[in-house]
């Protein structure tokens, strides 16, 4: 573990300079001055995401060819099928694949509505009222839609009335595909699906246009081929317990399902005792697995659970309760990715200084995933930063003698990747397979 905080900034800035990964935040469609994560779709299609109010949208149109069950979504080119369909179905603009990449797929209402889910896993259509409370979040429908448009006229047709995209929604004009399959509107308006219908044979949607700054509530014929932008499910809580049987709550966060609190096991999962070690020089020259409480004081494990050396977290013998494991380090990246490295900290952190000590910045827990600042073991053995860090391990080693891991600081909005002894003493948050 780093003995101070600048040498823990400088070891992080040094693994960005090495890490050859595309920022999320590179794009030239999307605005400066916000932060972007990303997600990955049922095809393998990438895309930025960002959180506005209390809900992550993503930030660019979906592509994707298949529901998420693998199913492909039947491309229609013909008009007349197109208008006589009773299934879910896509298509490109002008049955023009080029436009892909920039404006995304057209869908009819029965793709989005099909239960077998457009999005990526952890994702869905919002709903109408989902809608209206983000644009009601913005103002108001009048105004709501310069805030929402993507700004000059690179894909718009001028004036572009308003357009600020004070949200980083980043909406483009894509067009949409009527009722008699017809392309229409491209450069001029952008269409959106909700998940809602109204009546029988139409559907609501939010539509952006050219030449007004309005965010329009509108109804179109389900057949109709829309855009679609997908939001990602509120935190929903489960139970697990472990192999000591301590319950714990879990929580979905995108397509991933956590353990919303720390590892407190004392046990693998055959049944096997780790030892609980307290000496500092024998935690030292450990070469299996041990844990032990933050300062040897049970008194810890409620809150802030155990602290693992990395022998423990690799055994074959496995720490975490049958069907989860330690997640990998490519896994955390997923997590963290999610909402762009430089905030995520703050949306993993428990809220308040509770137990955080201030000014525990950035943190409003959006995920639901509790990060508490147990601190850790140095590889010498000495207790440090309870209250001010928190470090989770990663199954992943980068050296012989150093692991990866995740940390979180009192003092920062971000979550940074970082490396260790082995030796350290580390938090563990299992992952469901």
């Amino acid at each position: 573990m780093k003995q101070k905080y600048l040498l823990i900034i400088a070891v992080f800035f040094a693994l960005l300079l090495s890490n050859c990964k595309k920022d999320p935040n590179d794009d030239p469609l999307l605005t400066s001055g916000f932060t972007y994560g990303g997600i990955t779709d049922n095809d393998g299609n990438s895309y930025r995401t960002v959180q506005i109010g209390n809900t992550l949208w993503m930030a660019e149109n979906l592509k994707t060819t298949r529901y998420l069950d693998g199913t492909a979504i039947p491309k229609v080119t013909d008009n007349d099928q197109w208008s006589n369909l009773s299934s879910g179905a896509y298509c490109w603009y002008n049955n023009d694949s080029s436009f892909k990449a920039v404006y995304g797929a057209l869908y009819n209402f029965t793709a989005a509505l099909n239960t077998k889910s457009l999005c990526p896993n952890g994702w869905r259509v919002p709903q109408d009222f989902e809608w209206s409370d983000l644009t009601t979040s913005l103002g108001d429908e009048a105004t709501a839609g310069g805030k929402m448009k993507e700004t000059g006229t690179t894909h718009w047709l001028t004036p572009n009335t308003g357009a600020t995209n004070t949200t980083g929604f980043s909406g483009l004009p894509g067009g949409e595909r009527n009722n008699k399959g017809v392309f229409v509107n491209m450069t001029r308006v952008g269409f959106w699906w909700s998940y809602t219908m109204y009546g029988f044979e139409y559907s609501y949607h939010r539509q952006l246009q050219y030449d007004h700054s309005s965010a329009y509530r509108d109804i179109r014929y389900s057949q109709n081929g829309m855009s679609v932008r997908c939001i990602m499910q509120e935190p929903e809580y489960g139970y697990l317990s472990d192999n000591d049987g301590n319950t714990y709550r879990t929580v979905q966060i995108g397509g991933q399902t956590w353990m919303a609190e720390n590892l407190k096991t004392t046990k693998y999962r055959d049944g096997t005792s780790l030892p609980n070690i307290s000496n500092d020089g024998l935690w030292s020259s450990l070469a299996t697995g041990a844990y032990s409480w933050y300062g040897n004081d049970v008194k810890n494990k409620v809150v802030y659970g155990a602290l693992y050396n990395w022998l423990a977290v690799v055994d074959s013998k496995h720490l975490c309760p049958a069907g989860w494991h330690v997640p990998g380090d490519a896994e955390w990246s997923t997590l963290i990715n999610l909402f762009g490295e430089s905030v995520a900290g703050g949306k993993l952190k428990e809220k308040g200084t509770a137990h955080w000590n201030s000014p525990n910045t950035g943190a409003d827990n959006f995920s639901g995933f509790n990060g508490f600042p147990g601190g850790g073991r140095q590889g010498g053995g000495t207790f440090a930063f309870a209250g001010t860090q928190t470090f989770w391990w990663s199954t992943t080693a980068k050296s012989e003698s150093f692991a990866w891991s995740r940390y979180l600081s009192n003092y920062e909005a971000k979550a940074s990747r970082y490396s260790d002894l082995k030796q350290s003493g580390f938090s563990v948050r299992c992952i469901k397979d």
